[in-house]
């Protein structure tokens, strides 16, 4: 369980490594940045959970409106 500590991005590869068949995982608890957030999609969940929503979709707005270099 997460419960503790909130979905960590080793455990969400374990869990990705270990899944079969067609099953999707939700990350959920402790997210509170966009990093992390995609720190987590990367490791293999298939969505978040979160009590920050409106903050992380702020950070992607920012991050999507500074020009790459």
């Amino acid at each position: 369980s997460f419960a503790a500590e909130g979905a960590r991005v080793d455990h969400i590869a374990a869990w990705a490594t270990a899944r079969r068949g067609g099953i999707r995982l939700k990350a959920s608890g402790g997210i509170q940045t966009l990093a992390e957030a995609r720190a987590l999609l990367d490791a293999g969940a298939a969505r978040v959970g979160t009590a920050r929503p409106a903050a992380i979709l702020a950070e992607l707005a920012a991050a999507d409106a500074v020009p790459p270099s």
